[in-house]
């Protein structure tokens, strides 16, 4: 039965629905009563934050309310990593907002909910933030001498460092006829599909049940994820995933908004809250909505080894990298692990 599709031409089904405009994605979710959020992002790579003034923004007409960290540090828990266990990397995990420092462009530092989205945006700028600019780490070697310590309390920037190898490697390199050893370097990069992310919460508090619009492709892990953050559980939490204007890897992860937006619905009593994350039509806003995942800057220090018979031999290759993602290529990786505290904005 499967023979039969192997290199056939199949028609697409959704096509006419898509094209004639009666896609259904996040932003066309509209519910009653429906509030807006918005985020205040961190313009600083690396600062500390003094305080946090949203008074005068509280007093915008039409705002229902501001959220900092310290309105749910009771329950607050640091955002796991969507990655098999690496020793080490729980203890730089990111928090859905800021607490006492900044460490990349676009790092969450509040939350406004407001009768609309221009309202919501709006009282971005009435929330006053002191920061305090530290130095910042901008690439994967400057990292590694820990300078600068984006993680201070962790006294290192090397998050983890592990060995994975086939073979006796080193075995391999002192019988070839050919060595090679080369560095290689791939700059920082980010998806960037035709729809924004955005996701949309609506808790009951009569069923006490959650609902949650948003394009995901980790529909049932996230739905877990956002039940342990909750302290919820998870069999009251409903995720429905409309259409999607591309992923490109984006979507994979759990996102702060992911957790801030179902908890200030809940918080507000069942009312109804949609947040398009990057709203400002900028290239800018886009990119540091998305900071948390793959920027990823990667540095190889690559070798093989070959035997006259053309067969390969099993590659070493240390890799730097400044993103909670791996992929490894070779045998015998030895994998520095960095945490780094600069994100490159296009604007």
């Amino acid at each position: 039965m499967v023979t039969q599709y192997i290199g056939a031409e199949i028609r697409r089904q959704e096509d006419p629905r898509l094209l004639s405009g009666q896609g259904v994605f996040v932003d066309d979710v509209n519910l009653p009563h429906m509030l807006h959020a918005a985020i205040l992002r961190s313009p600083h790579a690396h600062a500390r934050i003094r305080s946090i003034d949203a008074s005068k923004a509280c007093a915008v007409a039409g705002v229902a309310a501001v959220f900092e960290f310290k309105n749910f540090e009771p329950i607050a828990r640091p955002i796991p990593a969507r990655i098999y266990a690496l020793p080490g990397l729980d203890r730089y995990l990111q928090f859905p907002l800021a607490r006492d420092k900044v460490r990349y462009v676009g790092d969450p530092v509040a939350v406004v909910v407001a009768e609309t989205p221009y309202l919501a945006e709006d009282a971005l700028e009435e929330i006053e933030v002191a920061y305090e600019p530290l130095p910042a780490v901008v690439n994967v070697r400057d990292a590694l001498r820990d300078e600068v310590l984006v993680h201070e309390q962790n006294g290192s920037n090397l998050a983890s460092h592990y060995t994975v190898s086939v073979g006796d490697v080193d075995e391999a390199f002192r019988v070839a006829d050919y060595t090679r050893r080369e560095e290689f370097k791939t700059q920082r990069l980010t998806g960037s599909p035709l729809e924004t992310r955005g996701i949309l919460a609506s808790y009951n508090p009569a069923q006490d049940e959650l609902t949650v619009w948003g394009p995901t492709k980790v529909a049932h892990y996230n739905r877990g994820l956002l039940s342990t953050l909750l302290n919820f559980p998870e069999h009251k939490i409903h995720f429905i995933e409309p259409d999607v204007g591309g992923g490109f890897g984006v979507r994979g992860e759990f996102y702060p908004e992911d957790f801030l937006i179902p908890y200030a619905s809940m918080q507000l009593n069942g009312l109804k809250i949609g947040a398009n994350t990057c709203s400002v039509p900028t290239t800018r806003g886009k990119f540091s909505a998305m900071s948390r995942l793959p920027r990823r800057e990667k540095a190889h220090s690559w070798g093989c080894a070959l035997r006259s018979s053309a067969t390969w031999e099993p590659i070493s290759a240390p890799t730097a990298a400044s993103c909670r993602r791996i992929s490894p290529t070779c045998c015998r990786p030895r994998i520095a692990l960095l945490i780094m505290n600069a994100r490159f904005i296009s604007s």
